[in-house]
Parts: C-alpha cells; structure tokens; sequence
C-alpha cells in the first residue's frame, strides 16, 4: 500500500490551549510537529461546526458557503442545514478535477455523500450514506457507529467516555481500512471526540484521558500519509463565569414579545431550575465536574428557549434562532410575513441592540458582550442565508439563550464553552518552518492543504496559502469555477433519512 501523498486528519472541537498543556500525553502530536507548523486556528463567530467546517473544506466564508449554524431560517421556521446542499466545491471537487482520487470519512459536509470519491462516508449531522452504497453494511459490520448520544444517556461518565472512545477507535479502523483498500491520494477524516466528550463536564484528569485518546489514534493514522494536515473547527473548554440569559433579555428590552399562554416549565423542569440555582449561589458549580452521571440526569436545565416557545411577531423586533449562540434574526418588513422593522432601520435596531448589551456589561463590571452585524463579519451571495447579527465575543459571560425567571443576569456557573482557539497543524518531511506564523483563519486551510499535497489552488478563494511562509517558494494557482453546477440547495433525503437527522440534532440539545 502507498501512503496517500495528503491526509487530513480532523477533530471537532480540538482545542489550542489543552494540546499545549498536555504535551506528555500527545506524543504524536508532538513529533509531527517536529516537521511542521502549528499555529491557533481562528473559528467562525460564533464558532460552530456546521460554518466552521464548511469554511475549511470550501476555502470560503460563510457569506459564499451559506452556511453557519445548524439550522436555516424559512420565515419564522427552521430547517437543519444538514438537509441542504451548499453550491461550494469543497476539496474533493479540486482533487478530482486535477486528478487525484480523494476519500472522506465523517466529514461534517451538508447533504449526501460528496460525488467523485474513491469513498466517502457521511458526517454524523447527516444521515448515514455511503460510496460506493455498499461500503455502508461493511462498516457497520466494522463497529462503524453514526449514532449521536448525549451524556445524559449513560448512567456513567465512565460508560459515556467507553462509548465515546470507542466510536473513535472505529472511526480509525474504517479510515485504515478504507485507505489500504483504495488508495487515494488524498483523503479527509473527522473524529467527533474531543467535543463530544467535553460536553460532558468532564474534569481535569477525565480531559487528559480525553487528548490521550486524541493522539493514540492519531498515532495510528499518521503512516497512512506522506504529509499531514491536523485540524480542528473550534477550541472546546470548561470555565466559571457569570451567566447572561440573552432570551430573557431580549422580552425585557422589548424586542421580543412572547404570545399569551406560552407553555409553562414542567415539575421537573422546575425542580432542576430550583436545584441548578441552590449550587449557583452556593458557589458550587464545580462540583458537577465531580458528580455522578446519574445525579447529573436528574438536573435537567430547567430553561426555556424562546426559538421554541409561542412568540407574537406582530409585536417582536427580533427573534433568535435554535441553538445556544444567540443568533439574532431581525423581523424585517418585506422578508418576515409579519415583519415590524423597516429595512431601513436594521441598522440602527442592531446598533441599539448592541450599545445596550455594553450598557449592562459595564454596569455589571464584567467584559462586554459584542453583538456585531453578520455583514460586518462575512461576505458573499449567500449572506441572506445568515442571522443578521451574532455574538462575535461573549465578553467574560456565559451566553445562555433561555429565559431565567430573575431576569438576564444570572449567577457564576460551570459550563462547557466553544472558543475561537482551533487548531492548525501542516507537516511533511522537507517542510521548512518558519520561526513564527500569525494566528490562521479557517479559510487557509483548503489552499495551504492543497499546496502540500502538490495541486494547484483555485483562484477566488477568502483564504491564503501559508505554505508560502514555509519554504518561500510562491503556490500555483488556477482559474476553475468555485460554486458547483448544481444550484438547486435542496438535498435528496428520505422522509426516514430527515427523521434521522432530527433526532441527532435532539439528541444534542438542539431541538
């Protein structure tokens, strides 16, 4: 078997800091970094799967990809965006189009499996689909495992890390599998682990198993390859801040006006809202790093998510997406069917929107929240396709999307949080690295993997090539087109395929 000239090797949710700190336990790390470069990986804002890793494989912003949370808005509804294509080519279309064959495991990429692979197996936002369509049962026989569980499932912390790693250890045997069988060039992988696993609250010493795990089967990919790419959407943490309830915020201020009789919090509900804010005040949070999984389910959040409640739009300026990154739609007349906010005065909405977010951080003396237009931050035809306005920088807050019954400023909690701290690592023997390197943005990596594996880059791109910086040796490029020749955004699922995905997405915490 030949190693594939280029292997990419992703991990959701990689973080920056933590492989810095764990130097002793990521020996292949480490000595892949012998013959490359690392450098911090600056996400999408905010920074989330679906944008961030559409970003890297396209090359694009999210303004030209349309893509940036999990779901897009139609009307006042929304749709996973994992049931949709996106109209950019992405690096198995360059692969192809300069001749190299390309395979892709798990890669979060919407919509069916990508066309023109050697082999490719869908990511887990997605239903299960497969090429050739009968590598699916030779996985699945594998131990290959697309199922998506939440820790509350497990009855240990224990028992959901088992799982856990064993669904990346799976994830190797198929890529080393798939690789010795059909050799591509070229060829993309995606773990869930590191963000699955931190979404569980784990403590320290449950982490640096975690990155253990990362490196060993790193470790066991990295003969498969003549050069390697390690990537990561975002950084993932767990850190002690003060909580902002930016939906209870918004009915307060009056942008959003909630309907008479919205449903009220279950018993249960109530009992986790009660038990959650008893250790808020006692000052401990830190303790569900050390409680059993079985306690930690009888704690559900207790909050209520306005995106899912009864709202009245004939009296809401703005209204929020699903998800918990505060993404802000306005109710724009013209666009919304009951749309109140003239076009014209979306600006001055959000900037007033965005002085009152600073207004109460500096009241409260904690760093302020920055919400910032999406057209401040991105560009391209599809920037209708994005919330009008994000939280670029959460400031020193914990953002919380739900209502709190004391109003938007809640106690300290202890709470898992993606960060803008991905990471970014290119390496193969002759590599030349340079003494230092500035902070990449995710948009480098499509052109800088390109030009390791020896291709030509397309024209066009948002991002830059830092292979350059390397060797100083200035990266070819080539005119092709960047969007696909299929426009038509809709995807060829099942009505079993879209359930599918939808209990995921729940199972997640996002429906």
């Amino acid at each position: 078997m030949n190693p594939a000239k280029l292997l990419l090797i992703g991990f959701d949710g990689l973080d920056y800091n933590l492989i810095r700190k764990y130097p002793s336990d990521m020996p292949n790390f480490s000595r892949l970094l012998t013959e490359g470069v690392l450098t911090p990986l600056s996400s999408t804002h905010p920074p989330i799967t679906p944008g961030a890793w559409a970003s890297i494989c396209s090359g694009v912003n999210p303004g030209r990809t349309g893509l940036l949370g999990f779901f897009l808005r139609q009307d006042y509804s929304f749709v996973p965006v994992t049931l949709q294509r996106t109209p950019a080519r992405a690096l198995w279309d360059y692969c192809t189009e300069q001749g190299l064959t390309c395979g892709v495991v798990n890669v979060p990429w919407p919509g069916p499996v990508p066309e023109a692979v050697c082999f490719g197996i869908t990511g887990r936002f997605t239903a299960l689909q497969t090429s050739p369509p009968g590598l699916e049962q030779e996985i699945l026989d594998m131990g290959y495992r697309p199922e998506v569980h939440h820790p509350s499932e497990f009855s240990s912390i224990h028992g959901f890390l088992r799982f856990a790693f064993e669904q990346a250890e799976a994830c190797t045997r198929v890529t080393r599998h798939l690789i010795e069988q059909h050799g591509p060039e070229v060829c993309m992988v995606v773990y869930n682990l590191p963000d699955m696993a931190l979404h569980a609250m784990l403590n320290e010493k449950q982490i640096q198993k975690v990155y253990q795990e990362i490196d060993r089967n790193l470790g066991e990919l990295l003969p498969l390859g003549e050069r390697h790419v390690v990537v990561s959407d975002h950084g993932i943490n767990i850190i002690e801040g003060p909580v902002f309830y930016f939906g209870e915020w918004l009915v307060r201020e009056g942008y959003l006006t909630l309907a008479e009789g919205q449903a009220t919090r279950s018993g249960r509900e109530q009992l986790g809202f009660a038990l959650r804010k008893i250790l808020q005040r006692a000052g401990l949070s830190s303790i569900k790093k050390w409680m059993p999984q079985f306690l930690r389910n009888l704690l559900p959040a207790g909050i209520q998510y306005p995106a899912f409640l009864p709202i009245d739009y004939s009296q809401s300026k703005a209204f929020l997406g699903p998800g918990e990154y505060g993404d802000i739609f306005l109710n724009l007349q013209g666009r919304e069917s009951q749309g109140v906010v003239p076009p014209g005065e979306s600006e001055s909405t959000l900037g007033e929107m965005a002085d009152r977010l600073a207004e109460i951080s500096r009241r409260e003396q904690h760093r302020p929240i920055r919400l910032s237009p999406s057209r401040d931050i991105y560009h391209g035809d599809l920037l209708e396709q994005l919330p009008d306005a994000v939280i670029r920088d959460p400031g020193s807050w914990h953002l919380e999307p739900g209502l709190h019954e004391n109003g938007p400023v809640g106690p300290p909690d202890l709470k898992h949080e993606h960060n803008q701290e991905g990471v970014f690592l290119f390496a193969g023997r002759g590599l030349e690295t340079p003494a230092s390197l500035e902070q990449a943005a995710l948009v480098d990596v499509l052109p800088t993997s390109l030009a390791l594996g020896g291709l030509k880059i397309p024209e066009g791109l948002d991002g830059r090539c830092l292979l350059e910086a390397c060797d100083g040796a200035a990266p070819a490029y080539y005119g092709t087109e960047l969007v696909g020749a299929d426009h038509d955004l809709a995807a060829s699922f099942s009505q079993e395929e879209e359930e599918e995905v939808m209990k995921r997405l729940e199972k997640l915490g996002y429906l």
